[in-house]
């Protein structure tokens, strides 16, 4: 059952004094104050898999500014449009980089085996690969030997030999 409370009312009086917005009761006596947190973020791409024009592809809730620099700094905005816009933004600087590692793998600025390290890695990837992962270098270190006694050893008896003559 449903109950009538008059804008005359005592309830009705109270509510207003809480009330930000105008409501039923009369209007809202609360004035409105601005909290930045907890607020909502976007994050803009292409789906995995999919075609077009980039979109909204995730959102979440900040609850501090800690979160929301954590976030911002992986591509995430506060406004749907920033969120497009600073994808469009990484996308073009990709582009600008992939020209670039071309047009230095045309002019011969890079080696013939780096070039085929990078056609390699962009076989792999769709779309602009702005750099190549690296490669890690594993030197090889061989243990010298010499008349039967390893390397360390013939270093440790001449450090002793010359202490010894010193």
């Amino acid at each position: 059952m449903a109950v009538i409370n008059s804008p005359e009312s005592g309830y009705a009086k109270e509510r207003v004094k809480w009330e930000a917005q105008n409501s039923e009761m009369g209007v809202g006596l609360r004035p409105y104050v601005y909290r930045p947190f907890p607020t909502m973020i976007y994050l803009a791409g292409i789906p995995h898999g999919e075609v077009g024009a980039p979109r909204i592809v995730n959102q979440q809730i900040a609850d501090d500014e800690d979160a929301l620099n954590n976030m911002a700094s992986r591509g995430w905005r506060t406004h749907p449009m920033d969120a497009l816009k600073a994808y469009d933004e990484q996308k073009l600087e990709e582009a600008k980089l992939a020209a670039n590692l071309e047009f230095e793998i045309a002019k011969g600025r890079i080696s013939q085996n780096a070039a085929a390290e990078v056609r390699a890695a962009q076989a792999e990837v769709d779309g602009h690969m702005p750099g190549v992962p690296e490669t890690p270098i594993r030197r090889r270190m061989k243990k010298a030997v010499e008349g039967g006694k390893k390397i360390d050893t013939l270093l440790r008896d001449k450090a002793a030999a010359k202490a010894a003559g010193a």
